[in-house]
């Protein structure tokens, strides 16, 4: 009966193995557990990565983006340990589960590997949009604007004509030549 470190008892667990069991078996029966075991902090550590990442550039926050990354990275986890244990050295349903479980997860991983890689263009094409838009909103609006200004142009010329008739009423300068009389 082989006696095993915590470390060995760990990975052990994590690739499904009992202990137990183990114990009465040879070195490559027991390595292939540890391995097993080993093998589920790679997918934990890319889950891990690529939320930190997608949170940091969505929130700008470290605080936050370590938290999602901790609690995605906790899921993976137990899904993949949950999926390692059930499945065995033939195909199974665990190991299609694994298989589909990377894919996710490396899609998550990837996502933001293209975020970091493709920034400046997608800065770029934003600020080109923007501009677009912008102008568009800026053409639409300046004929009303041109009106308006138009407009407020004749107005202010009619009430400066009629401010002038009624300084020059009230001056005597007006129509009734008589000081402050007239028909105003």
């Amino acid at each position: 009966m082989k006696k095993f470190n915590f470390i060995y008892i760990s990975l052990i667990s994590l690739g499904g193995g009992d202990k137990e069991v183990l114990a009465h078996c040879t070195s490559e029966e027991v390595n292939r557990f540890v391995i097993r075991g080993a093998l589920i902090f790679i997918p934990t550590v890319l889950a891990f990565w690529g939320m930190y990442l997608m949170a940091f550039f969505s929130s700008k926050s470290i605080l936050i983006s370590s938290l999602c990354a901790s609690t995605w990275s906790f899921i993976v986890f137990l899904i993949d340990r949950s999926l390692m244990s059930q499945s065995s050295d033939s195909v199974s349903w665990g190991l299609v589960g694994r298989i589909l479980f990377a894919i996710l997860n490396s899609l998550v991983v990837a996502e933001c590997i293209l975020v970091i890689i493709f920034a400046d263009s997608i800065q770029s094409q934003k600020d080109k949009v923007f501009e677009a838009t912008k102008l568009n909103i800026e053409q639409r609006y300046e004929q009303v604007a041109t009106k308006f200004r138009q407009d407020i142009v004749e107005r202010e010329v009619v009430k400066n004509n009629a401010e002038k008739i009624y300084f020059d009423e009230i001056d005597g300068n007006g129509g009734s030549r008589n000081r402050g009389f007239g028909s105003m």
